[in-house]
Formats: structure tokens, sequence, C-alpha cells
């Protein structure tokens, strides 16, 4: 066996879980493999340590616990919690960006204030355009559109 693979089964090895013929691969690499050797030294004192700290006991069969909580709905969310839960989904999905961007867009026109642009196009009368907003100032006194200025003059 080569290095790496020895040394990525040397876990195994201490828990006794490798195979009979990958274990003798691995035991034939340890006798002559120092990194491996102390690799191995390393990983048993850690275990040790670990075992001191519950004084002996083995960790308790987690998996049946979680289980029976999920089965008794513990694990069940909240009308709440699914409602925001589809929120997140739906946002963060295709509709995310139009939204806010719309959104967006809405509370700018909520605060601007109304917005007089006088477009002229080339080789034609200049026309006034008018962009509505929810919140208009005070009403003022327009000038005559061009064609009528030039009325009066005659």
């Amino acid at each position: 066996m080569r290095h790496a693979g020895a040394l990525r089964r040397l876990s195994e090895y201490l828990d006794g879980t490798l195979p009979s013929r990958d274990g003798k691969r691995v035991e034939a690499h340890l006798a002559g493999c120092v990194a491996c050797r102390k690799e191995l030294a390393e990983l048993r004192r850690t275990t040790e340590l670990l075992r001191g700290l519950r004084h002996g006991e083995d960790a308790p069969d987690l998996t049946a616990a979680v289980l029976e909580r999920i089965r008794s709905g513990e694990g069940d969310p909240s009308a709440s919690d699914r409602v925001r839960a589809a929120a997140v989904r739906f946002l963060s999905g295709a509709w995310g960006a139009p939204l806010a961007t719309a959104a967006v867009g809405l509370a700018v026109l909520a605060i601007v204030p109304r917005v007089e642009i006088e477009v002229s196009i080339p080789g034609g009368a200049a026309r006034e355009v008018v962009v509505p907003v929810a919140r208009a100032p005070a009403p003022q006194r327009r000038a005559p559109p061009p064609a009528a200025r030039d009325r009066r003059r005659f």
C-alpha cells in the first residue's frame, strides 16, 4: 500500500473497521514507515484523551433519539417559518431581482418631485413632456407652446 493510502486509512485501522486484507496491507506499510507510525500514535493519544472527557462512556446512539424527535413533530416548522421560507425561495429565484428593481423604482417615484422635460426632435417642433409623479408641487404658469408664441408676434 502506498503512503497516502495508508495514511488515509489509519483511523479505520485504529477503530478495527478495515477489512482484514486492507488491515494487513496497512500493518505492512506501518512496519516500514516512521511517519505513519507517528501519525497512528497521535491518533491513539487523541482517542484516549477524548474517552477521558466522557469518563470512559461511549456516546449514546443519537440516530434513534433524533428520529424519535422528528416523528414526534418537534422538527415541524411553524406557519410563519413556512411563509418566511417560501418568501425567501421566491425572492431568491428568478423574480427576486425584477421585484427588487421595481420596489426601488416605486420608492424613487414616491420621493422625487414632478419632473418636466422639454424634448426637441431635429426637424420637428419642440414638445413638452411631463412625467407625473405621486406628489406634484403647486401649479405653475406655463409658457405657451412655440407655435402659439410665433402667432402673437405677427
